[in-house]
């Protein structure tokens, strides 16, 4: 009889601690829902006379639908006058665009709306005039990399007060953007957290550990 209290107390604790951690979870602000817009992977390929840089990105519409694109840069110098065009199949689908000169950057670039998906290397055509180069760029972002998803969650704990001040009667009132970026292969990601007056806080973070590294008001 002693055997089966002591059973049941302890199935009684174990169910109490079972909804204690999943109410606590529960709790936990889901940040990365409200990314409205990201860059999550990066891409880079060379031959002897051509550079890439790749990035794969989203963002949602005010119609609610996400859309997914593909870019690809050309890093290496370029001619006038002559045009580069860019050919490439990505889940059994075929595109082609042709660059354009990026007045930012000043470097050739094509940007194009593919199907959501995930991929670690691509196969590029790249025309240059009459003649044909094939270059594969390969992601270059580390395995143990924080994706955007956990970088965004990560400003939950690490400015736990700050996040605070974004919600309003226990609701999230504002917008965030992701991006990840690469310095000497040095990973990082900048997190932009925009308020309901559009007031940009921007924080700079280590893409591997998570660590807050700057934070800024973008004016």
């Amino acid at each position: 009889m002693k055997k089966n209290i002591c059973l049941s107390v302890l199935s009684l604790l174990l169910i109490f601690t079972l909804c204690f951690s999943t109410l606590a979870c529960n709790n936990q602000p889901d940040l990365h829902s409200f990314v409205n817009n990201a860059t999550t992977n990066l891409y880079y390929g060379e031959t002897e006379e051509l550079k890439l840089k790749g990035a794969y990105s989203f963002s949602a519409e005010k119609s609610g639908k996400t859309l997914y694109y593909f870019s690809v840069i050309i890093l290496s110098p370029h001619e006038d006058l002559v045009t580069y065009s860019l050919q490439f199949n990505l889940s059994g689908k075929d595109y082609s665009l042709n660059f354009s000169l990026s007045p930012v950057s000043n470097r050739l670039t094509a940007k194009i709306e593919i199907p959501k998906t995930e991929f670690s290397a691509v196969e590029l055509t790249v025309q240059k005039g009459s003649e044909q180069k094939v270059i594969t760029i390969t992601s270059i972002l580390p395995k143990n990399c924080l994706d955007y998803k956990s970088a965004v969650n990560s400003l939950c704990v690490s400015q736990k007060k700050l996040i605070e001040n974004y919600y309003e009667n226990g609701v999230f009132n504002g917008k965030i953007s992701a991006r990840i970026l690469d310095n000497k292969n040095e990973f990082y990601w900048y997190i932009g957290l925009f308020n309901s007056q559009n007031d940009e806080k921007a924080f700079l973070i280590n893409a591997i550990n998570g660590e807050v590294l700057a934070i800024r008001d973008i004016l």
